[in-house]
């Protein structure tokens, strides 16, 4: 991309609160990426991650880079909220492919940059994860960013928008409430004050197992953090772009929330056949893959033959006078309609054709 301007933009709480009544621009069809200025982040066993400080040598960073590079994390995300932690393969899997390294596998952990060793670990499968990598720590901190994902894509616009005003408001009572404790103890005085974490899961109708502070940064800022940096730039076309810029893939995952439930009509949906999340692009979608939606197409027809046969059997045993003057076709798609509860409204012509197939067998 060519880089006519550039300015950076800094989205934390008190700039949201600076600017909430000030008459602002806004971006309409202006395309968004996402970008990790470091490309891998390491994961430490208590699943501190360190930032991003970690550098590749400029020879050694192609091939990695690379495949860094076509990460999707509208993809990634689904395969997030859908992960079993309990599956230590799984989850290494999406550790790798969210560009995590343990950083029990470096080499000199101590380096400012990966070792040409570290390069060759990186290069296998999963970025190098094993699964003695897999601590419990990583385990509960991968679930706690799931399940709190999980929640925020359930919610519509105005539910995510209203979480957002709260999560605002937990943030400032929380703060409130270290200062009051820190002047109270410096008086000596230890004041039962209520649990504002608490409150706040109570106030967003949030499950109460969910992680409050994970879900109040996920709804501030980025899950990791309350402030991310923004490039607003124009290529050699004219054409505008943005690119938001994190230092986590946990944080990457957030933002894509965040734009797809602020800045456009996308949502998500559970597949009705098996519950698993799915990025819903079209209004039809209903299913996560050709697999359900067979299943549940091939049990609503088999459903509709077996009512069908019973209403062929209804239409036998009614009397020749009872007959007399009615539709067979009409009647016996009437009573398949009616029995279904309107599940499985037919049509005469449709309970012709296959009653017809069902009787030349």
């Amino acid at each position: 991309m060519l880089r006519v301007c550039s300015t950076n933009v800094t989205m934390g709480t008190s700039v949201q609160q600076e600017y909430n009544d000030a008459s602002l621009l806004t971006l309409a069809s202006v395309p968004v990426s996402i970008r990790m200025k470091s490309g891998v982040v390491t994961l430490d066993r208590t699943g501190f991650e360190d930032g991003g400080w970690l550098r590749f040598m400029p020879a050694e960073n192609c091939a990695i880079s690379e495949g860094l590079m076509k990460r999707d994390w509208r993809s990634l995300r689904e395969r997030l909220v859908n992960l079993r932690t309990d599956d230590g393969d799984a989850v290494i899997g999406w550790l790798g492919a969210a560009g995590y390294v343990p950083f029990e596998m470096l080499e000199k952990p101590e380096s400012m940059v990966f070792s040409r060793k570290d390069v060759e670990n990186m290069s296998s499968r999963d970025l190098g994860w094993r699964e003695e990598f897999l601590t419990p720590a990583i385990r509960q901190r991968v679930q706690t960013f799931r399940d709190v994902f999980a929640w925020l894509i359930g919610l519509n616009g105005e539910q995510f928008r209203n979480a957002i005003g709260l999560a605002k408001e937990y943030g400032e009572i929380r703060n409130e409430l270290h200062q009051t404790r820190v002047r109270a103890m410096e008086c000596g005085k230890n004041p039962r004050l209520k649990d504002p974490a608490r409150e706040f899961i109570k106030e967003v109708k949030a499950p109460s197992h969910l992680d409050p502070e994970t879900l109040g940064l996920a709804l501030r800022g980025t899950g990791t953090s309350e402030v991310m940096r923004g490039k607003f730039s124009w290529d050699s076309s004219g054409s505008p772009h943005v690119v938001a810029e994190v230092d986590s893939p946990m944080a990457a995952v957030c933002i894509s929330i965040h734009l797809d439930r602020n800045f456009s009509s996308r949502g998500w949906v559970q597949c009705v056949r098996c519950s698993k999340w799915l990025d819903k692009v079209r209004g039809r979608d209903r299913f996560c893959s050709s697999r359900c939606r067979n299943y549940v197409t091939t049990t609503a027809r088999r459903g509709k033959i077996r009512l069908l046969k019973q209403a062929a059997q209804q239409w036998e045993k009614l009397t020749p006078k009872s007959q007399s003057g009615l539709d067979r076709w009409q009647w016996i798609a009437e009573w398949v309609t009616r029995k279904s509860k309107s599940e499985a409204e037919v049509e005469a012509n449709w309970v012709m054709r296959e009653l017809t197939k069902i009787e030349s067998r």
